[in-house]
């Protein structure tokens, strides 16, 4: 396609993306472990919702904490971790003070064994407000809780297909 529109061919490189699965450890943190590392109550009747992202505004955590907020009024076994750090950290943590989410939710700070965190979490969450590609919901496909993720993906693609189907004539 680029060649056809006279792009050079010896100009064009191609950079590959994606994840190789088999760098996943087998014995990844137990739930159990992961809990009591970072004081977590671990009890079948909570639902742990999560989010991995640098603390910066395109990331969309203060989305999370907004959404954790509304959702937390609705169904008081939900509890929301947040793993990461940045600039906002100040921020985001006034917000969920405000907001009252208390014990609720808690912060994690920069997380080294992600594979845990993904382990330990029954949905992951993406609230960035510009994502290219999401490559940060491609391990989360190797955990039980990439279901939910998958099927919100699934939506989204079918939502974008209806959007691109509807302008296509326009375009």
């Amino acid at each position: 396609m680029l060649i056809k529109r006279d792009f050079r061919p010896n100009g064009i490189h191609t950079v590959y993306n994606g994840m190789d699965f088999s760098k996943i450890p087998q014995n990844v943190t137990s739930k159990e472990e992961y809990a009591k590392r970072h004081g977590l109550e671990l009890d079948d009747n909570l639902c742990y919702v999560g989010i991995a992202a640098r603390f910066d505004v395109v990331k969309g955590v203060d989305v999370f904490i907004k959404g954790a907020a509304k959702a937390y009024e609705k169904n008081k076994n939900l509890r929301f971790l947040i793993a990461g750090t940045g600039a906002e950290e100040k921020n985001l943590k006034n917000l969920a003070n405000k907001l009252g989410m208390g014990e609720s939710l808690k912060f994690l700070g920069f997380e080294t064994d992600i594979y845990g965190f993904l382990n330990f979490i029954d949905i992951n969450t993406l609230t960035s407000k510009c994502e290219s590609f999401p490559y940060s919901m491609l391990p989360i496909l190797h955990f039980p809780s990439s279901l939910l993720q998958l099927l919100l993906l699934q939506n989204l693609l079918y939502q974008l297909h209806v959007v691109l189907l509807h302008f296509l004539p326009y375009l």
